[in-house]
């Protein structure tokens, strides 16, 4: 014998109320065990969901508890700055979901990541592991996830004085393609600034140019470019106070400090002094 159950609403219904006329004794015949009917589903219980579920105890009514928490995330690494939500499905001793009290998400490690208790968004603070956790009752469960820090860095400047012509070079030193659409370039004045249009992909190892015209306030003999992810994180700076006659260049090429480099070296590999 199969008993089919439809739920005709537009929402979960549940279930696990209704049961025959015999008790739900374990492997008494027609006692039902029913859990949840999923919106518009039909859900078919054979006779192996009928009367016996090897937890119930024998010859008593079935009470199902809160026995474990699943725990996701929407997202497993994040940058800072960036949100993600934690996840938690209620489970009974038998792994199926239950109703149970709304959960209390925290973090054991808020320098990385922060967590909002009601609702489970966390927020990336600095780079690292953080770990999850979600409380229900004396129920508890938890996960990790990473907070990464962007890798596109400013790698060449060249300022030309308070003449026009200057450009920005940023880098992505990765082996991976990497989305830049969003970040935001500014001078020292952090209110003027050029932002990244959607689409705008750096390829892995290689190099984006941003020129002085792009700039609401130009570049200056002396003055600073800044570069924001984003989700508004500052992920590189450089300043200079007098105008380099090649340009300012990372040396090593993409991983070093600032330098005056040996020439300008416009959307290629810098070309440091030894």
């Amino acid at each position: 014998m199969q008993v089919p159950l439809f739920n005709p609403e537009n929402s979960m219904q549940q279930t696990d109320r209704l049961y025959s006329s015999h008790r739900l004794r374990r492997g008494a015949v027609g006692a039902l065990v029913l859990l949840f009917a999923l919106p518009g589903a039909c859900t078919t219980y054979g006779p192996t969901d009928i009367g016996d579920r090897g937890g119930y105890p024998a010859g008593d009514s079935a009470v199902r508890v809160l026995s474990s928490i699943a725990l996701t995330t929407t997202s497993e690494t994040i940058e800072l700055g960036e949100t993600t939500h934690a996840i938690s499905v209620p489970q009974d001793q038998f792994g199926t979901v239950i109703l149970a009290a709304a959960p209390v998400f925290g973090s054991a490690t808020p320098d990385v990541a922060i967590v909002n208790p009601a609702d489970g968004r966390i927020f990336g603070v600095s780079a690292g592991t953080a770990t999850i956790t979600v409380t229900i009752g004396a129920i508890t469960a938890q996960k990790t996830i990473k907070v990464v820090a962007s890798p596109i860095r400013i790698n060449e400047v060249q300022s030309n004085g308070n003449a026009p012509g200057g450009w920005v070079e940023l880098v992505n030193p990765t082996n991976a393609d990497i989305d830049v659409s969003g970040f935001v370039l500014t001078n020292s004045d952090l209110f003027q600034s050029v932002t990244l249009p959607h689409g705008t992909i750096i390829r892995a190892g290689k190099y984006l140019m941003v020129l002085e015209s792009d700039f609401p306030g130009g570049l200056n003999a002396i003055d600073g470019v800044h570069l924001f992810s984003e989700f508004g994180v500052q992920g590189d700076s450089f300043a200079w106070i007098q105008r380099a006659q090649t340009s300012y260049a990372r040396c090593p090429n993409m991983t070093g400090p600032f330098a005056v480099s040996a020439v300008e070296t416009f959307n290629f590999s810098n070309a440091c002094n030894l």
